[in-house]
C-alpha cells in the first residue's frame, strides 16, 4: 500500500504511539468483548455525547407533552432543522415506548405524523458535504477495528462467511443505540473516507 506520510516525524510516531496503547487490546477481545468495547466506546464519544443531549432533551419535551401559547407543540422548539435533530426525536420517541410511556395527545399527534410522512426527515442542505456525526464515528470504528482485531474492514466474494471490521461496527451500534447505522450506512462511510485511513 503507498504510503506518503512521513513515518519518521516524531510527533506522528508519538500519536501513533498513543493509539496503539489505547486499542492494541483489542486484538486479544473475544467477538462479544469486542463489541462491547466500541459499543462503550461509542456511547462516550464526544459526537455521540451531542446527539445524545439532542435525545434527552426531546425525551424531556415529550414527556411534559406542552404546547406554547400560539398552540405549537413545544417539541418543535427543541427539534432544530437538520436530519440528526429528527433522527434524535424519533429516538428518543423509541426510548419513551420501549420503557412503556404512553404519550400524550400532542406527542400522540407528532409521532403520527412523523410515521405517515406528514413531517418529513429533512433533506440535507445544497453545498459541500459535511460527514455527519453517524458517518465520522462510524469509518473511525472501522479502521480501529480493522486495525486491531487482524480483520477485513469489510467482506469480499473470497470471505463472506467471515465477521469483518463493519459487521463488528453495525452490532456495536445497535447495543449503543445509534441511530441510522445499518450495515449499509457504515459501508457508505467507510467508502467515502478510507483513503484518510490507509496510510497510519
Amino acid at each position: 500500500m503507498p504510503n506518503d506520510i512521513d513515518q519518521s516525524n516524531p510527533a506522528l510516531q508519538r500519536a501513533l504511539a498513543r493509539r496503539d496503547a489505547k486499542y492494541a487490546h483489542m486484538r486479544s477481545l473475544s467477538h462479544d468483548q469486542l463489541i462491547a468495547f466500541v459499543a462503550d466506546k461509542m456511547r462516550t464519544a464526544q459526537e455521540f455525547s451531542e446527539f445524545e443531549d439532542r435525545v434527552v432533551r426531546a425525551c424531556n419535551c415529550i414527556k411534559h407533552d406542552v404546547v406554547d401559547r400560539n398552540g405549537q407543540y413545544l417539541l418543535s422548539h427543541v427539534e432544530g432543522s437538520d436530519a440528526e435533530d429528527y433522527d434524535a426525536v424519533i429516538v428518543a420517541y423509541g426510548r419513551l415506548l420501549e420503557a412503556g410511556m404512553i404519550l400524550g395527545p400532542n406527542a400522540r399527534r407528532d409521532l403520527g405524523k412523523r410515521l405517515t410522512g406528514q413531517i418529513q426527515r429533512p433533506r440535507r442542505a445544497k453545498g459541500p458535504k459535511v460527514m455527519s456525526v453517524r458517518d465520522r464515528i462510524a469509518y473511525q470504528w472501522v479502521f480501529l477495528v480493522a486495525r486491531y482485531s487482524n480483520m477485513r474492514p469489510t467482506k469480499n466474494a473470497l470471505s463472506d462467511h467471515k465477521t469483518c471490521a463493519v459487521d463488528i461496527v453495525e452490532a456495536a451500534a445497535r447495543k449503543a443505540g445509534m441511530p441510522n447505522m445499518s450495515y449499509e450506512a457504515i459501508m457508505k462511510a467507510w467508502r467515502r473516507r478510507r483513503k484518510d485511513f490507509q496510510k497510519t
